[in-house]
């Protein structure tokens, strides 16, 4: 029974954060024009049709993904890797294909000023507290489909080579928007890539977390999967066939495995940033 509340209670949680968001995807749609100062490309799809992402905690430094052997071959991980036990390097990570030929997952970071909050009262009251008097800063997740990828090039990531931040005009509606981080605020504090993109957008994806750790050699990589991925329904899902109680077994075992897994992501993300921040202290 205990176990059955605790379900509940993270099912109700992570909706009201998916309501939250779309609350706000939908008024940042509706923006005449978005000040922009970066794009990143942090996802895109393989050759055999899977969806994959990047996932670090500034993806400053961050290879974009390779481009050998597009359309010809997959990079083909173990069944160790996938199951997160052994790190992937940046060489073994799939290829992918062209942007024109597959779905590709951004983000862009902006700010919104004072004056446009002034004129959206509806998004000022849901990203605002009333000591937040300066302009803040925003990054938005993506996803541009194929037929879409030159506009983003043209329109969106030419213009976001410089350090300063830019006027253009809305593009989304060419793109999905999946979700809207808000910095500077006390949930943003807590933020993790990760969770977002997995579990409150519910993106179908192979993820490869970026070992955060002070390691020396090639940067290394951990796989986290998408309990979605494949087409089977979930758990429970009206229509499902009968399975055996070996089978459930299984899955449920592997969704107790995955929340860990991303659990420990976080935890590992937050101790390195403890870490850094004594690390200034110190030197201060």
């Amino acid at each position: 029974m205990l176990g059955d509340k605790n379900v509940r209670f993270v099912e109700s949680n992570l909706q009201h954060l998916r309501e939250q968001n779309l609350k706000i995807c939908r008024e940042i749609r509706r923006l005449p024009y978005l000040l922009m100062r970066k794009c990143h490309l942090i996802g895109a799809t393989r050759p055999n049709g899977d969806f994959q992402v990047k996932v670090s905690k500034t993806h400053l430094d961050v290879d974009v993904f390779s481009s050998r052997g597009l359309g010809q071959r997959d990079n083909t991980l173990s069944q160790e890797q996938m199951m997160g036990i052994f790190p992937v390097s940046e060489s073994e990570i799939p290829n992918i294909l062209p942007l024109v030929a597959g779905k590709s997952l951004w983000m862009v970071k902006c700010k919104l000023s004072r004056e446009m909050l002034q004129k959206n009262s509806t998004l000022k009251d849901l990203i605002c507290s009333s000591r937040m008097t300066d302009d803040i800063k925003i990054t938005l997740y993506c996803f541009i489909n194929p037929e879409h990828s030159q506009f983003f090039f043209k329109e969106v990531h030419s213009k976001s080579l410089g350090p300063e931040f830019k006027t253009i005009p809305n593009f989304l509606q060419r793109a999905q928007l999946l979700y809207v981080r808000v910095r500077g605020t006390q949930e943003d504090k807590e933020f993790c890539e990760l969770h977002v993109l997995k579990d409150i957008v519910n993106l179908k994806a192979d993820f490869f977390v970026r070992d955060e750790r002070k390691v020396f050699g090639e940067k290394k990589w951990w796989v986290v999967r998408s309990m979605s991925c494949s087409d089977n329904p979930p758990l429970g899902a009206e229509g499902e066939v009968s399975r055996s109680k070996e089978k459930t077994g299984r899955q449920q075992a592997a969704i107790v495995v995955a929340g860990l897994q991303n659990l420990s992501v976080c935890l590992e993300s937050a101790i390195s940033k403890d870490e850094d921040l004594s690390r200034s202290s110190s030197r201060k």
